[in-house]
């Protein structure tokens, strides 16, 4: 999310950041959850996006920094789409399973069968349906997804130019990355676009600032301020700082400062309790790419029949929490493990 698809990638060691990008996870889906039944909060849900890239790029500098030299660029991008594509794949056919029934209500919709094909197309090749007529977004059938897609455009750079990433190099893009976010962030709403044209400027540059960050921050960790005890307080602050309206100075002094520090803490403490940590970690993901689609689905349902969709969306968030678990057991993993094993050679990557 984006690093709320990693799952488990820090293994024990780094057992604090499975816990926060849980919560994150979390907030985004409370974000979408509470915009559907017009009672919008959590209004910088969006930016727990940021919090994920950031994440990302210290648990891949985590996992692969030591490996990516023996590994190779192409298996190492083979590894990510393994981990990324089957509930990736999952939540595109439930968006798929919504386009369709709403294209079965003809009067209500402005695409045909073929723009449908054409999404599921783009879709399965992870490629964004540019112009597509089914709601104007890169990713329609499911639109978190497009944070995968700047997820994977990093990824490859990483694994590119491994070998020229020196520590001035990754403060140089970060830095030329971060005036790009302050330049777009002049353009209310911009940061938040995921639909309009708006989103690869802002998808490039906000991937551009938080992964390479990330990676930097793993690397001088030992460095860090002993944050430890703050540990405690990584889920309060999170929820605190992406409560609040809609403002162009919070996203910045988020994406910047908290994120950082949020990282800092999390990297140095222990879950309070593990077992729930462990269930967050093993959910974020689920959580994160099939969340969008059901919300859409329940939601639209609702509104044909003509009643509150309040319960429902609060059904379907209880849903989504308990099944990801679920489907983590007996989908992703299992799935994993034999495109692993077929493909990779070795068992299913938690990274």
């Amino acid at each position: 999310m984006s690093s709320a698809e990693l799952g488990l990638a820090t293994s024990n060691k780094f057992s604090g950041l499975d816990e926060l990008r849980g919560y994150a996870a979390v907030i985004v889906l409370l974000f979408h959850a509470s915009a559907r039944i017009g009672q919008p909060f959590l209004s910088g849900g969006y930016l727990a996006v940021d919090l994920f890239f950031l994440i990302s790029g210290f648990v891949i500098a985590h996992a692969y920094d030591k490996r990516l030299p023996d590994l190779g660029v192409i298996a190492f991008l083979r590894l990510r789409l393994i981990r990324l594509y089957p509930l990736y794949l999952l939540g595109t056919c439930i968006g798929a399973l919504l386009a369709a029934i709403w294209l079965g209500y003809g009067k209500h919709t402005t695409f045909n069968p073929g723009d449908l094909i054409a999404a599921i197309a783009y879709a399965l090749l992870f490629l964004p349906a540019l112009g597509n007529k089914i709601d104007g977004s890169p990713f329609p059938l499911d639109i978190p997804a497009w944070s995968l897609l700047f997820e994977i455009i990093i990824n490859a750079a990483y694994a590119a130019f491994f070998s020229y990433l020196s520590r001035t190099v990754i403060v140089v893009v970060t830095l030329t990355s971060g005036l790009a976010l302050v330049y777009l962030n002049t353009h209310p709403g911009i940061i938040d676009d995921a639909s309009g044209t708006g989103l690869y400027y802002s998808g490039l540059a906000r991937v551009g600032f938080s992964f390479p960050l990330g990676v930097l921050m793993y690397r001088k960790r030992h460095l860090f301020p002993d944050f430890a005890k703050l540990g405690v307080a990584t889920a309060p602050l999170l929820f605190v700082c992406l409560w609040g309206a809609q403002d162009a100075a919070r996203d910045l002094i988020f994406i910047m400062l908290v994120s950082p520090l949020l990282l800092m803490i999390a990297a140095q403490s222990k879950p309070i309790w593990p077992r729930f940590a462990t269930y967050l970690a093993e959910t974020s993901y689920c959580i994160y790419i099939i969340h969008h689609p059901i919300l859409m689905m329940v939601n639209g349902t609702a509104n044909r029949l003509g009643v509150s969709s309040v319960v429902p969306i609060g059904i379907a968030i209880v849903a989504i929490l308990v099944g990801s678990h679920y489907l983590d057991k007996y989908y992703d993993r299992p799935v994993r493990n034999w495109l692993s094993s077929r493909f990779a050679g070795t068992a299913a990557s938690r990274t």
